[in-house]
C-alpha cells in the first residue's frame, strides 16, 4: 500500500545544476580544492554545495578521510549521471551561442596584469568585436 503523503518520484525536487557541476567536478579530480578552483569558488563553498546535496538525496557522496577523498556507492551511481547532465548542458549552450553569434572568449590572468593592462583594453576590443563575450578570471 502507497502512504499518502509521500511524494511521487516525478514531483521530487531536482537538484540544481551548480550542485551536480560541483558533485562531478569533485568527483572527477577526487579533490574539493582542484575542483573548487576549477569552478573559482572557494574550498569551503564547494564542500557546502557537496554537502547540500547529500542533504537533499539524503545520503553521502563521498568518504572523506583525512587528504582523501574517494565516492561512496551512491556518488559513483550518480557520477555518469551527472557527467552526462553537466555534458549535455554545456553542449546545448554551445549550440545556443553559436546560433545567435555570440562566442565567449575566456582569459584567465593575474589581477595586477588584468587591472592595469587588460581591463583598460576591453572597451576598445568589445567595440571592434561585438560578437564576442570576454570573461575574465584570475
Amino acid at each position: 500500500m502507497r502512504d499518502k503523503n509521500a511524494t511521487p518520484v516525478l514531483l521530487q525536487r531536482l537538484p540544481s545544476l551548480d550542485l551536480l557541476r560541483g558533485f562531478e567536478a569533485a568527483a572527477r579530480h577526487l579533490s574539493f580544492t582542484k575542483a573548487a578552483q576549477e569552478m573559482h569558488l572557494t574550498q569551503s563553498a564547494l564542500s557546502r554545495q557537496i554537502r547540500e546535496l547529500e542533504e537533499q538525496l539524503g545520503v553521502e557522496l563521498f568518504d572523506r578521510r583525512h587528504r582523501a577523498l574517494s565516492l561512496t556507492d551512491a556518488g559513483r551511481l550518480l557520477l555518469p549521471t551527472a557527467v552526462q547532465v553537466v555534458t549535455l548542458v554545456r553542449s546545448a549552450l554551445n549550440d545556443i551561442r553559436t546560433l545567435t553569434g555570440v562566442r565567449t572568449l575566456h582569459v584567465a590572468t593575474t589581477p595586477a596584469f588584468a587591472s592595469l593592462w587588460l581591463i583598460p583594453r576591453l572597451a576598445e576590443f568589445t567595440r571592434k568585436h561585438e560578437t564576442v563575450s570576454v570573461r575574465i578570471s584570475h
